[in-house]
């Protein structure tokens, strides 16, 4: 698992990035958070109000094996099925080839998925999920967790109070 930086800055935002990857960031503002993460499935980019944070958790996550075992079995018996019930070469080579093939990406998505602390910011419908690693310091997370979740609500509630809409 790749490290983070997390850098407290004296104006109050704060940065969090993998060591050696620019291309990884989240960047919290005084009034947004700004993101750009390389996933698997693509990559994401965008910015979202800090206003809208609903909660950050420090979350552990395990790899489920039990699965992909599973679907290895599944391949490996389909793949000996066609070898069996087939009798044309031009067929038989090429379905074994793709069920192998099949067995392999499994193994190599498995053991590709994340594992061990991430940190989930929920704001609005976007979720951002950071890797960390083991050896978070929980004054750093409590830290930025706090920067998060407390925002000038409270003076906005109080002038959105204030405003009484009559019928005349």
């Amino acid at each position: 698992m790749k490290k983070i930086d997390i850098h407290f800055e004296e104006s109050g935002e704060i940065l969090i990035g993998r060591l050696g990857k620019t291309e990884d960031y989240v960047h919290i503002g005084r009034d947004y958070i700004g993101f750009s993460q390389r996933g698997r499935d693509g990559s994401k980019h965008g910015t979202v109000s800090r206003s809208l944070v609903k909660s950050v958790v420090l979350e552990d996550k395990q790899r489920d094996i039990s699965s992909t075992i599973v679907w290895v079995i599944l391949a490996t018996l389909v793949a000996v099925s066609i070898y069996i019930l087939i009798d044309a070469n031009l067929v038989r080579i090429p379905g074994v080839l793709v069920m192998f093939g099949m067995s392999l990406y499994l193994i190599y998505d498995h053991f590709s998925q994340p594992a061990g602390q991430v940190i989930m910011i929920k704001a609005g419908d976007e979720s951002i999920v950071i890797p960390v690693s083991n050896n978070l310091s929980v004054y750093d997370f409590n830290q930025l967790q706090d920067s998060l979740l407390t925002n000038d609500t409270c003076s906005k509630a109080e002038d959105e109070a204030t405003k009484v809409f009559a019928l005349r």
